[in-house]
């Protein structure tokens, strides 16, 4: 018994040791597996933490994209409602444009026919002055073989006062000779007041005298006034008579315009120049101009001699604004009366500059 006591001691005390052992074994185990998971849940915490803080920041960005959607969203339908804007715009501008194009080429059509229009009425009317020139001319040429026949009719009546036959036979022969002629220059004159009196002819000559009438002396074509002006009689009276100026003046006036209105009284003479041209001029041998050169001074008679000129340019004694002053268009270059021909050139070269 003893002995089996002896031998059980030594084996329950390496029991004990490997109890201790496994039991520090198992200890250190355990509370490394407790650290580790301790680590563990410590690791987790944090990643949960930052997975928190994540999703606070996912959340955030969220909110800023969804915050800028919506500003994005805004932009894009006021960029929507502004491109309506400006589709309406550019089609209204279209239409705008579409029916400025219209009437421009309406207005540039227009402008075109006007043009064509006035050319056709230009040359319309240049024709007419040429024919109208014509008639003039050959009623120039008619008054001075009406004027020669007269002269040689006295003559022949001079040179056969006895009345021969040769004589009446030359008479007689002139005599129908200046009849068919005096016929030929009645048709012409006939012809020319027709067309002077032509309504458009007389208004484009309004016209002109209008646009004229402030023009300068010096122009080609300028407003002449013609008639039986008592203002040179005024000066004229008033230097000569003076006290009785008024009453000299008012039979000094009508003197002239008795004169002027005479027509057997033409102190004018016909002269042919170098190149066969026939012209009338003042005849300074006339009795009555005679008289007004010896009683009355040298201004007045040539303002006599040039308002001569100027009525006869103006020949149509029977008209009753005849005595009175009138506007007519004068030639400063010529010294006469602007033919149709001269106002048509002068209009042209308005109607150019315009």
């Amino acid at each position: 018994m003893s002995q089996d006591s002896g031998l059980r001691a030594p084996c329950h005390g390496s029991e004990t040791m490997n109890i201790r052992m496994l039991q520090t074994s198992a200890r250190g185990y355990l509370e490394k597996a407790l650290s580790e998971q301790e680590k563990a849940f410590l690791e987790q915490d944090e990643a949960l933490l930052r997975s928190e803080a994540q999703k606070k920041d996912l959340k955030k960005q969220l909110e800023e994209s969804e915050a800028q959607n919506k500003v994005l969203k805004k932009q894009l339908e006021e960029n929507v409602a502004q491109n309506k804007v400006l589709a309406q715009r550019e089609k209204q501008l279209q239409q705008w444009n579409n029916s400025i194009m219209l009437e421009k080429k309406k207005a540039d059509e227009k402008v075109l026919l006007l043009s064509e229009e006035h050319k056709r009425e230009k040359n319309e009317l240049f024709r007419t002055i040429i024919e109208l020139e014509k008639q003039l001319d050959v009623k120039s040429t008619l008054a001075l073989e009406i004027e020669r026949i007269r002269g040689a009719l006295l003559l022949i009546k001079q040179m056969h006062e006895d009345g021969d036959l040769q004589g009446r036979n030359k008479m007689n022969k002139f005599q129908e000779l200046l009849k068919k002629k005096e016929e030929d220059l009645t048709m012409v004159e006939l012809i020319v007041k027709e067309w002077i009196s032509n309504d458009e002819i007389q208004e484009a000559q309004k016209e002109l005298i209008i646009g004229l009438w402030d023009s300068s002396n010096q122009a080609f074509i300028h407003v002449e006034r013609v008639g039986v002006d008592i203002n040179p009689f005024q000066t004229t009276t008033s230097r000569n008579f003076f006290e009785e100026a008024n009453i000299e003046l008012l039979e000094l006036w009508s003197l002239w315009a008795e004169y002027t209105r005479d027509e057997s009284w033409h102190p004018f003479k016909v002269i042919v120049d170098k190149v066969g041209n026939a012209k009338e001029i003042i005849d300074e041998e006339d009795a009555t101009l005679k008289f007004i050169m010896n009683e009355f001074d040298e201004e007045f008679y040539k303002f006599v001699t040039t308002a001569l000129v100027k009525v006869n340019e103006n020949e149509n004694k029977n008209d009753p604004s005849y005595n009175h002053i009138r506007p007519v268009m004068w030639n400063c270059k010529t010294g006469r009366r602007a033919t149709v021909r001269d106002l048509y050139l002068k209009a042209v070269d308005w109607w150019n500059k315009a």
